[in-house]
């Protein structure tokens, strides 16, 4: 029934914040906030005998890659012990403990991090993710607008402040923040997807759909602009063309090993099948 299609479809969308490439979850006000923290592999050092503070360093990097959080952020504390102003050390432990959900802590480490590098972008853009995870969305967009002064061509934080401008109801400011990051990166596929959320939430379908067809031609992996299209679609009346969209998207949901979205997926597919 299309009454309970709309019902359904309300608090679907997926905005997706992002700085480099691991992707963990957290859900705040019927939203689904996906916080990409990057992870790169291990560095290898330049000496031929490492420091024991830079086997623990690699260390932390090779656990953090692998997806252990817990056992990362013990090695990244024992080179913090032995040099208490490693600030890559701080950085991604900060990072390490963001995909354990301690972002109180994680806060407190890029702050450490920020004050030995007043300079860095990316501790700020990091930190405002952060603070929107935890719902600080307004100390959010204040981290990124010094990410953006830093450095003024950093698509990335554009996004994510579009995104903490959208949580406080500033949808016009969001939309400017994802055209001004699309401009700078025409490639950027959560923009196209996070900006089709906004033109959504404006009631304007059309723009919406445009958007989740792009990120889509962009990524044809990207789950969650197959998710938002088949909640635009099914507020429209194309039943079919929605289905297919969230079985997609539940597909890649669970090939990726998301269970948070790919239940969320399923519940809204369910729903429209009726």
């Amino acid at each position: 029934m299309l009454t309970g299609v709309k019902r359904a479809f309300g608090i679907a969308a997926l905005s997706v914040f992002v700085s480099t490439a691991l992707i963990s979850c957290a859900k705040s006000n019927n939203d689904v906030l996906v916080t990409d923290i990057g992870v790169n592999s291990p560095n290898k050092t330049s000496s031929a005998r490492p420091t024991q503070v830079e086997k623990l360093f690699i260390q932390g990097q090779t656990k953090q890659f692998k997806g252990d959080a817990k056992g990362a952020i013990n090695a990244y504390t024992q080179a913090i012990g032995l040099n208490p102003k490693f600030r890559a050390a701080y950085h991604n432990r900060a990072n390490a403990r963001t995909t354990a959900g301690d972002f109180k802590n994680a806060i407190a480490d890029y702050d450490q991090a920020i004050k030995l590098n007043p300079q860095d972008s990316e501790a700020y853009n990091l930190r405002g993710n952060a603070r929107a995870s935890s719902g600080d969305k307004w100390g959010a967009i204040e981290d990124y607008n010094q990410a953006i002064r830093l450095k003024p061509k950093n698509a990335t934080a554009y996004n994510n402040r579009a995104n903490a401008r959208r949580a406080v109801g500033d949808r016009r400011g969001a939309i400017r923040d994802y055209d001004e990051a699309i401009r700078l990166d025409p490639s950027l596929t959560l923009a196209f997807n996070n900006r089709g959320n906004a033109y959504s939430d404006l009631g304007d379908k059309p723009k919406a759909l445009a958007d989740y067809n792009e990120a889509i031609r962009l990524d044809n992996s990207f789950a969650p602009a197959y998710n938002n299209r088949g909640n635009i679609l099914a507020s429209l009346g194309q039943k079919q063309p929605a289905i297919t969209d969230l079985k997609t998207a539940s597909r890649l949901f669970e090939k990726q090993k998301n269970s948070t979205l790919y239940q969320q997926a399923m519940v809204n597919l369910k729903e429209l099948q009726k």
